[in-house]
């Protein structure tokens, strides 16, 4: 005779939800490291241009 499972969770189930849901977060994580990566240059790019303008002063604010 089978236990009753009625009402019980499936843990498996459960298990495989949530490391599925962790893959795909870790996955866009990644992601969004990169597109910050990509907005970083381009910020330094655009503030590199600015300075290059002549009579323009700008101040230091960008890490790099």
């Amino acid at each position: 005779m089978h236990p009753n499972t009625d009402g019980v969770p499936d843990v498996r189930a459960i298990v495989t939800s949530l490391a599925a849901e962790a893959a795909s977060l870790e996955a866009r994580v990644r992601r969004l490291r990169e597109e910050i990566t990509e907005v970083n240059a381009r910020l330094a790019a655009v503030d590199d241009t600015l300075r290059r303008l002549p009579g323009l002063a700008l101040p230091n604010v960008i890490d790099e």
